[in-house]
């Protein structure tokens, strides 16, 4: 999240057009964008027409995935820059519907700012409560049949 007036190096745009063809843009370090190839299955993306859990009328529905380690496009750690905007040809009165609300393409600052990512990590079961737990029981298990015994078969002190 650099934010500023100009485009950096470390700004990407990634853009679908009609529901085919993905096409990515990196920064100029100005007010411009230059297009890159970005290695195959490197974004992940898919569309569909559906209903959701806020619209029950079917309607376009976009998902894209960029968690990765390695490659061109790197998603940074939050806090991170993020703009949404799409246009719908059929319906060219609506214009550009975009989040965050009145920004612009190509000024990062006017960006909407996502802090923190959600969900936390997926519980596992094995804690450090559960493992400590399990250790004591090992340990206690192992020093009673472990312990020397004497040839009458009392146990030594």
């Amino acid at each position: 999240m650099t934010g500023g007036t100009t485009l950096g190096a470390d700004d990407w745009r990634i853009e679908v057009v009609g529901h085919t063809t993905l096409m990515v843009y990196q920064g100029d370090g100005g007010t411009g964008w230059t297009e890159v190839t970005p290695a195959a299955g490197e974004i992940l993306w898919a569309d569909s027409i559906s209903a959701s859990p806020w619209n029950s009328t079917p309607h376009w529905i976009f998902e894209f995935h960029l968690k990765k380690t390695s490659g061109l496009i790197i998603p940074p750690a939050p806090p991170i820059g993020l703009r949404v905007a799409c246009y719908d040809a059929s319906n060219s009165e609506a214009g550009v519907q975009e989040w965050a609300p009145d920004s612009e393409r190509d000024v990062p600052e006017g960006w909407g700012l996502i802090s923190a990512y959600g969900g936390g990590p997926i519980p596992e079961g094995l804690t450090i409560g559960v493992m400590v737990l399990l250790s004591s029981v090992s340990v206690l298990i192992a020093s009673h049949y472990f312990r020397k015994r004497s040839s009458s078969g009392k146990r030594e002190k």
